[in-house]
């Protein structure tokens, strides 16, 4: 009698909401972007336009739902003069139970090659190690929250590999304004603006020469995920 009650009970143990088994709701939010992860055992690819780099460029990601809290993913983009790849690490560090509010970091690091200019004020000439941090608080719209607003406040160095003159830069994105929607089930649309401050610093016979500026960065681009 134990025994079978035992084997009546284990699929039940097994398929238990917080299990490893456990699906998520078919009416969960997943988001590729700031606003929230991936649903756990899902996959995205994502194709989107990174205006935080001049000139800008279109870059393909890949996206996995490790677990609830955990996202990984890489991200590929060139233009010409330009190569950068990046991997991610998203973490949801809270969710209110109604799905509707959302507090999550976001890691970036990887490397970036960049030779670009316009004219003889905007020269870019690095071959560089990049790493960002990124708090994202996300509010879901929406009786069904596929829409979400976020606010992303990014940090992001940018250190030149190569020597003598190596160039370290300092961005500060203080407040960028994103949206995106799940225009189906298994599509999303994006687009975020914002500002950065930048300190480029270069190193000189006389020592570091740190030069400051302002300037828009944005995105807009879309996904597919899969399970």
């Amino acid at each position: 009698m134990m025994r079978s009650l035992a084997r009546s009970l284990i699929p039940l143990l097994l398929l238990a909401p917080g299990s490893s088994a456990a699906e998520e709701p078919a009416d969960t939010p997943s988001f590729v972007e700031s606003g929230g992860l991936l649903n756990r055992g899902q996959h995205a690819v994502v194709l989107y336009l990174d205006a935080e780099l001049l000139a800008p460029p279109v870059t393909v990601g890949y996206r996995h739902g490790v677990l609830r809290w955990l996202e990984l993913g890489l991200d590929v983009g060139a233009n010409t003069g330009l190569l950068q790849v990046l991997a991610h690490t998203r973490l949801q560090l809270l969710q209110s139970a109604s799905r509707r509010l959302f507090w999550g970091l976001h890691l970036r690091s990887g490397y970036k090659t960049h030779h670009f200019s316009i004219g003889e004020t905007v020269v870019a000439d690095d071959t560089s190690w990049v790493a960002a941090a990124e708090h994202c608080l996300g509010l879901r719209l929406g009786q069904a929250r596929r829409h979400v607003l976020y606010l992303e406040t990014q940090v992001y160095v940018d250190i030149d590999l190569r020597t003598p003159r190596r160039q370290t830069d300092y961005y500060l994105a203080p407040a960028s304004l994103g949206y995106e929607a799940m225009i189906t089930r298994w599509s999303s649309v994006f687009v975020e603006l914002g500002f950065v401050i930048s300190l480029n610093g270069t190193e000189t016979h006389a020592g570091l020469l740190y030069e400051g500026d302002l300037f828009p960065m944005g995105q807009v681009g879309a996904a597919v995920r899969f399970q």
